[in-house]
C-alpha cells in the first residue's frame, strides 16, 4: 500500500481493514472506525499525543500488508488527523479482494501404523514448496468444512507456523502419544509470509486395534496416602492397549446413578469432549486427589473403556468403597489485620482511571498471617441481614472456602460498602490437610474512620469487590474431581 499526502507535514493514519469487520463492529463506516480506533489508542497509550506518535504518519508511506485472509474483501484507507486525534480530511479508500488460495503443490503421504501412532512420510510434488503439517483426532474436527478447518488449525498452531513450515520431504517417527483404534488426520497446507498459500488437505490414518476386546479388559484399583480430603489412586488394566477413563464418585452420587453408570460416564466424558483424546489413557495410570474430597465420606473409583467418540465400550467397573479419614481440627490458625482503610472517592481524585472502580466505596487492605498452616484461604463478604453468615455453620463455611475460596497471600485488597457490616472468613490448613478453627471477624467501614489520602501508598494489586456467601444444598450430579 502506498500513501502520498498533499501536505508532507500533515499527520495521517492508514491501514487495511476487512469489510466484514467494518460492517460487524463499526456500522460499515470508516469514520466510525476511526473514532473507535483513536479512542482505543488513547486508552492504550495514555494520551492523544502518545497515540498520534504511535499511529500517525507523515510524508509518503509504503507498506506491504501480509497475513490477510484469502478470498476476502478489504478496504485500504487513509485519513488526516488533527492534534486532538479527530479526522480532519476526507477518508480516502480503495476496495480490493484477496485471491483465492491456489491449489499449489500436491502431497503423497505413506503410513505405517501402530497401536499408539504411526510413522509417515510426506512427499510434496514441488520440493521447494514450503508447507506445514499437523496431526489431529478426526472426531474432534469432523464437523468442520475445509475453510473452517484451516482457520482452526492456524489459530491453534499460530505460534509455530512460521518456524515449522518448510519445503522438502518430511519424515515423522511415531512418538507413541496417540491412542489405539482411533482415526487421526495428517493435515497439510502451504504456508509462507505469515499466511496460507493453499487450501488444507487431509490424509487420514487409523491406529491399530487393541490386543483384546475392550469389553474383556479388567481393571485393578489401589489407593494410598489417604487423608481427610484426598488420596492417591492407581489403575492397572489387564491390557495396555485399551483406552479408558476414570474418576471418583461419591456414595451420594453413586446411589443416584448406579442403575445406569454408562449414562453417567457418557455425560462425564461429554462435559470435556473437546479434550477427549487427551483425557483417555492406556496402560498404568493414576491421579493424586488433593483438597477436593470431603472428610469421612465414602467414594468409589469408576473405570470405563472409552472409544474414539467418547462412548463406553463395556460395563463400567466400580471399585470397592474407599472412605476418607474423619474430620479433625488442626492447630492451624489464621489472623486478619486491618491497619487502615481509605475513601475510594479520594483515590479516584488521585487517578480517575486506575481507581475508577473505587468511587463510592471503602478501599480496605487486609493483612493475613498464619501459624502451623501450609496454606490458608479466606474472603471478606458483605453481610445480608436476611441471610447472615452467622447462620451458616463453621463446617459449611470451611468447605466453601477450601473448594471455592481464594488463596490468601500476606495482603489482599477489598472494595467494601460504607456503613455495612462485613465479615472476614478465613481458615488455615495443616500439613495433614485438616483445617483449623474458622476465623470470623466483623467490620463496618465509615467515611469518618477512613485514613487521610496523604497516607495512601499504592499496592501492587487492585482491590476486589466483596461478595456474599451462599451455601447450596447437595444435588446429585455428574462431577469431575480431577
Amino acid at each position: 500500500m502506498k500513501v502520498v499526502p498533499s501536505d508532507n507535514d500533515a499527520v495521517y493514519y492508514y491501514d487495511v481493514l476487512s469489510r466484514q469487520i467494518l460492517d460487524q463492529h463499526h456500522s460499515g463506516d470508516l469514520a466510525v472506525y476511526m473514532k473507535n480506533a483513536m479512542a482505543e489508542a488513547v486508552k492504550n497509550y495514555g494520551s492523544v499525543e502518545e497515540a498520534l506518535k504511535k499511529l500517525g504518519s507523515q510524508g509518503e508511506s509504503n507498506y506491504a500488508f501480509e497475513g490477510l485472509d484469502p478470498n476476502t474483501d478489504y478496504l485500504a484507507f487513509a485519513a488526516g488527523l488533527d492534534a486532538a486525534g479527530e479526522v480532519n480530511t476526507k477518508i480516502e479508500s480503495k476496495t480490493f479482494k484477496t485471491k483465492e488460495l491456489a491449489a499449489g503443490a500436491t502431497f503423497e503421504v505413506k503410513f505405517t501404523c501402530y497401536y499408539n501412532g504411526a510413522d509417515f512420510t510426506i512427499t510434496p510434488s514441488d520440493l521447494e514448496f514450503p508447507y506445514y503439517s499437523a496431526i489431529r483426532p478426526a472426531f474432534r474436527y469432523q464437523g468442520l468444512d475445509d475453510d473452517a478447518l484451516l482457520e482452526t488449525i492456524i489459530a491453534e498452531d499460530s505460534f509455530m507456523l512460521d518456524f515449522m513450515a518448510a519445503p522438502g520431504v518430511y519424515e515423522y517417527e511415531n512418538e507413541g502419544v496417540y491412542l489405539p483404534d482411533t482415526e487421526y488426520w495428517v493435515l497439510i497446507f502451504g504456508w509462507a509470509a505469515g499466511a496460507p498459500t493453499t487450501s488444507i488437505q487431509k490424509f487420514p490414518f487409523r491406529t491399530s486395534k487393541p490386543n483384546i476386546d475392550p469389553a474383556a479388559c479388567q481393571f485393578t484399583v489401589t489407593h494410598s496416602d489417604l487423608t481427610s480430603r484426598g488420596m492417591n489412586i492407581s489403575i492397572e488394566p489387564s491390557d495396555d492397549t485399551v483406552p479408558y477413563m476414570f474418576d471418583l464418585i461419591s456414595e451420594a452420587d453413586y446411589e443416584r446413578y448406579k442403575a445406569d453408570m454408562k449414562a453417567y460416564v457418557t455425560e462425564y466424558v461429554g462435559q470435556d469432549i473437546d479434550n477427549l483424546d487427551n483425557n483417555r489413557v492406556c496402560g498404568q495410570s493414576g491421579y493424586s486427589y488433593t483438597k477436593v474430597l470431603e472428610p469421612g465420606t465414602k467414594y468409589y473409583v469408576w473405570v470405563a473403556s472409552i472409544d474414539e467418540f467418547g462412548k463406553p465400550q463395556a460395563d463400567v467397573y466400580i471399585s470397592d468403597p474407599i472412605t476418607t479419614l474423619p474430620k479433625a481440627v488442626s492447630d492451624a490458625t489464621v489472623t486478619a489485620t486491618i491497619d487502615k482503610y481509605f475513601n475510594g472517592d479520594d483515590l479516584y481524585a488521585l487517578d480517575n482511571e486506575k481507581y475508577a472502580d473505587c468511587r463510592g466505596q471503602a478501599y480496605v487492605m487486609v493483612t493475613f498471617a498464619a501459624e502451623n498452616a501450609k496454606e490458608w484461604y479466606g474472603t471478606m463478604v458483605a453481610e445480608d441481614p436476611n441471610d447472615p453468615t452467622s447462620a451458616i455453620s463453621d463446617d459449611e463455611v470451611i468447605e466453601t472456602l477450601l473448594v471455592g475460596g481464594t488463596w490468601c497471600p500476606t495482603g489482599k485488597l477489598y472494595l467494601c460498602k460504607w456503613d455495612t457490616e462485613h465479615t472476614i472468613l478465613a481458615v488455615g490448613v495443616a500439613a495433614d490437610e485438616n483445617p483449623g478453627v474458622l476465623l470470623r471477624q466483623s467490620h463496618t467501614f465509615t467515611k469518618a474512620g477512613a485514613a487521610p489520602v496523604s497516607e495512601f501508598v499504592a499496592p501492587e494489586s487492585q482491590g476486589v469487590r466483596t461478595g456474599t456467601m451462599k451455601i447450596a444444598p447437595h444435588v446429585a450430579s455428574v462431577r469431575n474431581y480431577k
